[in-house]
């Protein structure tokens, strides 16, 4: 018991952004062997989510003792169970319109998803739509409602933001048609089923995001 107290005290001083910001570290320097159909477009990526993360958990966030977030304070494996369940509804949802709309738009899918190490996308999913979820629904709308902001609007802000985010990101105005629903969408889940360990919104982001690669052919 003494040990694992000591363990479980070492890694609440780590936070969140030192164990993303490393992985995504790791994947920028490999895109070739990680994602070798389309290595420069997926450093790209990659690039933009280590600066969110910077910007999201603060230049402090590498470093231990200097958490913004602790690592596994966030009740993570406890509501871990909702990130299952929602990604899994989702992921269903999302694949069954698709296919009720254009059957045959599935293939594509796949092959988009095809040409990714699947490790490597459910990785890379997991690590974008989780700090995301923490810093548009998590630090930013507290931020907001602590400062006396109505929560309605707390949540309108952060959704133009989330989408202007994903907009610049995308080099794409028409980026805004898609990401303002989805923050609603987010928020929504969010509240209703995991305000506090956002796991629920975390799961649907990242099915979101598996579904967009392979929709997209994102290789």
């Amino acid at each position: 018991m003494v040990i694992f107290a000591k363990v479980r005290s070492f890694f609440e001083k780590i936070s969140i952004g030192i164990v993303f910001i490393t992985i995504l570290g790791w994947m920028y320097l490999r895109p070739e062997t990680i994602f070798p159909n389309n290595p420069l477009a997926w450093k790209e990526y990659i690039q933009t989510s280590i600066i969110f993360l910077f910007l999201v958990f603060g230049f402090g966030a590498p470093s231990i003792g200097k958490s913004v977030i602790p690592l596994f304070r966030i009740s993570f494996f406890k509501e871990f169970w909702k990130f299952l369940v929602a990604a899994l509804i989702t992921g269903i949802v999302l694949y069954g319109i698709n296919y009720l709309i254009n059957p045959a738009s599935l293939k594509s899918v796949a092959a988009g998803l095809a040409g990714i190490p699947i490790w490597a996308l459910l990785l890379y999913a997991f690590v974008v739509s989780y700090p995301e979820e923490l810093g548009f629904r998590g630090r930013l709308y507290n931020e907001f409602v602590a400062n006396k902001i109505n929560p309605f609007w707390a949540t309108f802000i952060i959704t133009i933001i989330f989408a202007l985010f994903h907009a610049a990101r995308g080099r794409s105005w028409l980026t805004l048609i898609i990401y303002i629903p989805l923050g609603f969408i987010f928020s929504y889940v969010r509240d209703k089923f995991s305000p506090v360990s956002q796991m629920a919104n975390m799961g649907v982001h990242f099915s979101y995001n598996v579904f967009l690669f392979g929709f997209l052919n994102i290789r």
